[in-house]
């Protein structure tokens, strides 16, 4: 492994020692001393300050490469008096769990094996050493198992994206992935957070709402009582190891206080239930094959529906004067409790209703029926129905474009899309070289459909990345327009397509799901792709 920087030095270990890590420790852990030029090239700050400091680097539990590093600097920004980026990762990077270097893997899944969280690396780093202070060699793992939190609020994160009630792609915040490497359900855990958390109300705050997030997936939490004076220069648990022991620790873990909320449980949950029922009276929702919420908006479900649901908790909160009681679990678990009674889309189109602007087109007897939530469909086509209507520039273009005989082919295949016509199993392939209007084709197919409709992901890369057919669920056609030349190495989601079959569907940091997708495959390019194997199987005649 190629650690940065250099050995820690005789300061460094006397510092440490401080904080009850021996040098044994410090070195099992990794720890090296970077100079300020090495410093912040770690953490991606090449400018102005000093990145001189000790840096401690993230490796998971069985692996053997650095996933992140972290530098606890030796002089950082001073803003009013305090500290500022005492201890610094590079930018944009995800927030993560920290395991002490030598974690069994085994360890992790173990629910027999009590667990304590605290905050922050070193300490973590002094509790692996105590969790194993007097055992002896043929202990087969420690008395417990710490990890740590790179602050107290971080335990949530951003894990993705989503869509805001505007339509705008946002971050997507909630519980980071790291916790669920670890196996919760009935296991013992103790949260140790610094001793001025009596005094300092988000630091109670977040070990409260950290409390909640554990229980819920099955943890008996404890939390560790500080004794009423504190001995000076005692702001952590590592410095009270230092001082006054390794047993005086022990003692206070097992003595650790199991927590009790059902109280504020009952409290957020009649919140919860109150807040779902205001928006459900008026709103109506439904979920796709995956999980995800839709909002009834004019005529349709459309996908921004944990984003709504999160932005009228926050009105109705403002509105009930009730603001203090916001916290994003809260708009969370409205969207959980909404969603458990939510039923589900259709899970295609009906071959008979057509879902246009001004109303539901009956395809059988060309009458014009209102909207309704009850057709639970997140599919519209952006256009008005209007059978007196023509279409003279399109015809005129396809006039020059196409060859006469295969002129209405085009409006055929228009239907084609937005009716569900199953017997036809092919995908459409329009080859041609450059400035023949093939493109122009397709723009004016994907406008008439709506982009909102459409996903346009290569073929090449719904065969080889598995979070790409989740893309088509809910979509008339998959329309790509510069089809690569290259081989294409499989065709299994190209036979699922045109054959009517289940495909595999994953979003990130989410559990995968089957589903059926009814999207077209229109693909233009030149020339055709070279296919590795056969799609005989693959292709029915109509």
């Amino acid at each position: 492994m190629n650690l940065p920087g250099s050995p820690l030095t005789a300061a460094d270990f006397a510092s440490l020692s401080n904080r009850a890590i021996g040098e044994d420790d410090a070195c099992a852990a990794l720890l090296r001393r970077v100079t300020s030029l090495e410093g912040g090239e770690l953490v991606g700050r090449n400018g102005a300050g000093n990145w001189e400091g000790i840096v401690i680097p993230y490796i998971l539990p069985g692996e053997n490469r650095i996933r992140e590093v972290r530098i606890r600097r030796d002089h950082p920004d001073i803003e009013n008096g305090k500290p500022k980026l005492k201890y610094v990762a590079p930018p944009g990077r995800s927030n993560m769990l920290y395991f002490p270097i030598g974690t069994d893997p085994a360890w992790l899944l173990d629910v027999e094996l009590p667990l304590v969280v605290t905050e922050g690396e070193f300490k973590a780093i002094a509790l692996f050493g105590l969790a194993r202070h007097g055992q002896g060699e043929a202990a087969d793992r420690p008395r417990f198992l710490p990890v740590s939190l790179p602050g107290v609020w971080n335990f949530r994160g951003v894990i993705g994206k989503t869509v805001d009630a505007s339509g705008t792609r946002v971050n997507e915040k909630g519980p980071i992935p790291d916790l669920s490497r670890i196996r919760w359900n009935g296991r013992l855990v103790t949260i140790i957070f610094d001793a001025d958390l009596e005094s300092n109300e988000s630091v109670r705050a977040a070990r409260g709402m950290l409390t909640r997030e554990l229980e819920s997936r099955g943890a008996k939490v404890r939390w560790l009582v500080w004794p009423p004076q504190v001995p000076d220069g005692v702001k952590g648990i590592d410095d009270l190891l230092a001082i006054v022991g390794p047993e005086r620790v022990l003692e206070m873990i097992a003595r650790a206080e199991q927590q009790r909320t059902r109280a504020s449980k009952h409290d957020d949950s009649a919140i919860i239930k109150r807040l779902a029922d205001a928006i459900t009276t008026v709103d109506r929702f439904a979920k796709d094959a995956g999980g995800r919420l839709y909002v009834y908006q004019d005529g349709v479900y459309r996908q921004n529906g944990e984003g709504f649901i999160k932005a009228r908790v926050k009105e109705l909160l403002l509105d009930w004067e009730l603001a203090a009681r916001w916290r994003s679990i809260t708009a969370k678990e409205t969207v959980e409790y909404i969603g458990v009674d939510a039923p589900s889309l259709e899970s295609r189109p009906s071959g008979a209703i057509l879902n246009v602007l001004n109303g539901l087109l009956d395809l059988n007897s060309g009458g014009l029926l209102p909207h309704s939530p009850d057709y639970r469909s997140s599919l519209q086509i952006p256009v008005r129905y209007d059978p007196s209507a023509g279409c003279p520039a399109t015809k005129k273009f396809l006039g020059e474009v196409l060859p006469s005989d295969c002129q209405g082919l085009y409006f055929q295949l228009i239907a084609w899309l937005m009716a569900m016509i199953d017997h036809i199993q092919k995908a459409v392939l329009l080859i041609g070289e450059g400035s023949n209007g093939k493109s122009t084709l397709i723009a004016a197919l994907t406008a008439f459909l709506g982009k909102q409709n459409v996903s346009g992901i290569p073929l090449h890369r719904l065969e080889a990345d598995r979070f790409s057919t989740v893309r088509l669920l809910g979509k008339l056609a998959n329309i790509c327009a510069d089809l690569p030349s290259a081989h294409l190495a499989g065709t299994s989601v190209f036979k699922a397509l045109t054959g009517g079959d289940d495909v595999l569907a994953e979003r990130k940091f989410m559990d995968s799901f089957e589903f059926r997708p009814f999207a077209r495959l229109v693909l233009g390019g030149h020339p055709k792709p070279a296919i590795r194997g056969h799609l005989k199987t693959g292709q029915r005649d109509s």
